[in-house]
This record gives structure tokens, sequence and C-alpha cells, in this order.
């Protein structure tokens, strides 16, 4: 991958997707900046670069334009991850949502444009789809917006497109769907389902489904996302699409997932769990079914996950027991 000396700017560097792609662009030969407040990242995802010659750190808001340009500043591409993530939250909290996904992308975009960079490829989300039914969900049928969250993401794309028409600036989104894999936090209200699922089965809890676990998504594996960010990255600057699925191309039940984790535990680890499924109520703002076409990100950008989602699973429950041996 043709990465070695540029100088790319990762914004939320510090968190869990962020990190990964710190991680895989310095092994590239890249040089990175990573900004991130700690708000919602942790500097221990990247202690270990903390000392690299290739790593810089800066702890700063992407609210800020200022703290925008210093990080923008000599970079030749920007991967922008950071975020307020997950539905609930901005539903909740829908002022902040709205400022630092909206606001702070604006910043990062027009600082990419003062800074005159190649490339700038963004974290989209596949909660642009909201209510559209159809299935698998294809880049160009999007449906009505069903959280501040979803709709942040939308006014992206959105101003993304304009800054291209504008101003100029190359930039892809990438619409994740459920990303997964080590380093994503179990901790806290608004934490991913995955991490927390694997949380409980360790601890002989009640994995707690929101509904009746008939809701399916499409669980992507981080080595996967960090793949497609390259392939993004070093895209071409002719292709007739900028928006892509990043996804893995399956279909897995909340129910479903519940029930592979309990048996992959039982089965990966010393000590089985006696954890059982219990049912809560239905969260609002959830879309009810997740799968993507990728067939747009593998024409266009040769993506094609490598990881499956057992493989993943897998890799990650041996990620959270070797962080917490208590529960092994």
């Amino acid at each position: 991958m043709k990465l070695k000396g540029e100088k790319i700017l990762v914004t939320g560097g510090a968190g869990f997707i962020g990190s990964h792609l710190c991680d895989r662009f310095v092994a590239l030969g890249a040089e990175v900046v990573c900004l991130d407040n700690l708000s919602t990242g942790s500097i221990d995802n990247i202690a270990h670069l903390m000392d690299h010659p290739q790593f810089t750190f800066i702890q700063g808001d992407i609210r800020d334009r200022d703290v925008c340009d210093q990080a923008i500043a000599g970079c030749s591409m920007a991967s922008h991850q950071a975020a307020l993530g997950s539905v609930p939250r901005s539903i909740a909290h829908p002022q902040d949502t709205m400022s630092v996904n909206v606001q702070g992308f604006v910043n990062i975009c027009m600082a990419g444009v003062a800074a005159q960079i190649k490339k700038l490829v963004y974290a989209s989300s596949s909660s642009i789809y909201g209510d559209a039914p159809e299935l698998p969900k294809t880049e160009s049928v999007t449906g009505r917006a069903l959280s501040p969250y979803a709709l942040s993401k939308q006014v992206n794309e959105s101003f993304a497109e304009q800054c291209r028409t504008l101003y100029g600036l190359d930039a892809i989104g990438l619409r994740y769907f459920n990303v997964f894999g080590p380093r994503q936090s179990p901790q806290g209200a608004y934490a991913a389902v995955i991490p927390c699922f694997i949380q409980a089965a360790a601890a002989a809890n009640h994995l707690v489904i929101n509904g009746e676990g008939t809701n399916t998504r499409d669980f992507t594996y981080i080595d996967n996302i960090v793949a497609l960010n390259v392939l993004a990255l070093t895209a071409k600057d002719d292709l007739p699409d900028h928006l892509f699925n990043g996804a893995a191309g399956g279909q897995i039940s909340i129910r479903g997932l519940a029930e592979m984790v309990v048996a992959e535990f039982n089965v990966s680890s010393e000590q089985s769990t006696s954890s059982s499924v219990i049912y809560g109520p239905t969260r609002p703002g959830d879309i009810p079914h997740s799968f993507a076409d990728i067939s747009r990100s593998t024409a266009q950008l040769g993506y094609v996950p490598r990881v499956s989602f057992e493989q993943g699973l897998r890799a990650t429950i041996n990620y959270f027991q070797s962080q917490h041996p208590a529960h092994v």
C-alpha cells in the first residue's frame, strides 16, 4: 500500500477504530498525527506508539478550528474518525452529538481545504439507512434518519459532497456497519453490544437484549475496516462514487449473537460460563435490520473482507481474556 512517506492526520486516533488505524498507518511507513480530546478515547490505546518517531499525539477538540489547523499542518491526508457515537447517547444529548459530529466535521473539512490535503477519508455510518426497508443496504438508497446521530452523519455526507464541488476536496465516506474487535470498551451506558456481551459472559452475568432479539446486524471485524480505510486513502482520484459500505456482507440477529458469544466463550475459555439471555425493552432509534451490499466497495476499491465474523469474535474474546485474566 502506497502510504510510505505520507503524513496523515487521524482524528479520534485514541479511540477504538482510530487507534487501529494509527497502528496500520505507522506500520505502512506513514507519519501519523493523532488528534483526540480523550472524551471517549483512551491513551491506553496508543501508549505503545507514544515514543515512536513516526507518531505525534495532540490532545485537542475538533470543535476548535485553530486546533484542527494546527493538527493538519503539513499533512497530505486526513482520516476523520472523531465523533460522538451511539444512537442512545444522541437521543439523550442531541446538542453534544450535533456539535461534535457536525461542527467538528466542518472544521476538519475546511482545515483540510486550507492545508490543501490530497484526500480525506471519513467515518460515516450504517445509521444513514434509517427506516429504508430494502435489504441488503446499497449506497444509493437511504431512508429517514431515526436519531440525531444518524442525522449528523447525513449532514456530514452532504457537506463532504459540497466540499468536493465547491473547494475541490477529495473526500470519501465509509459507512461503517457495527465494527467490533480488540480495544472496544464494554464500559459505560453507551457501549457496543459485542464487548458488553463478552464482559457479561466472562462474569457469568445475564446477556441483556433490547427487544426480542430479532433485529439483525452486519457485524464487521476491525481488521476489515482498517483494510478498507487504507484502500480508500490510496484509491485513484477519479472514482465514480465517493460513499462506500464498510461491512462484512452478512446478517446476524442479536439473539443469535448472544448465543454465539456464550458458545464461543465456553469453547475458548478454560472456565465455562453459566450466562443466560434475558430480554429488555426495545431501544428507541434502533434500525430493525442492517445488512450491507459491499459490491461497490469491492468493485471500486478492491475491498474483500478477509476476517470472518467467527474468526473476529474468537479473536475479540481472546483479547478480552488477555486483558482481564481474572475472568479466565
